[in-house]
């Protein structure tokens, strides 16, 4: 909702349990959009992916106590996307737990703006 109050389309994907199912999931929604774009009103050129915790690749925020996507896992994560020559970025907040949604009123704050910075740049 934050993204499309923002000025950009903005679509949530409720995917399956499973890395496999995940991306048979995200590859229909993806296709889907696509397909329906006119119908829809939605330019398909310059789109971005974006997700939530098993969603998150390129540019993730994530908090020291999360006991699901801990920060050290995502740090190596996004150690091996950059290694292939991708830029990417993580900004690890202190004390925070998985699924702190915009991050009101702690040291989350901001972090969807960041983010967006971050899909302007590319």
């Amino acid at each position: 909702m934050e993204l499309s109050k923002k000025g950009y389309n903005a679509f949530a994907l409720i995917y399956r349990p499973g890395a496999q199912t995940a991306c048979e999931d995200l590859a229909c929604a993806i296709a889907f959009l696509f397909t329906h774009q006119k119908e829809l009103g939605i330019p398909m050129a310059n789109y971005s992916l974006w997700g939530g915790s098993a969603g998150v690749r390129m540019a993730a925020c994530v908090g020291t106590n999360d006991w699901i996507a801990s920060y050290q896992a995502m740090t190596r994560r996004i150690q091996k996307i950059k290694a292939n020559g991708t830029d990417a970025q993580i900004d690890i907040f202190p004390g925070l737990s998985h699924g702190f949604g915009l991050g009101e009123g702690t040291v989350a704050q901001g972090w969807l703006e960041k983010a967006i910075s971050f899909w302007q740049k590319h």
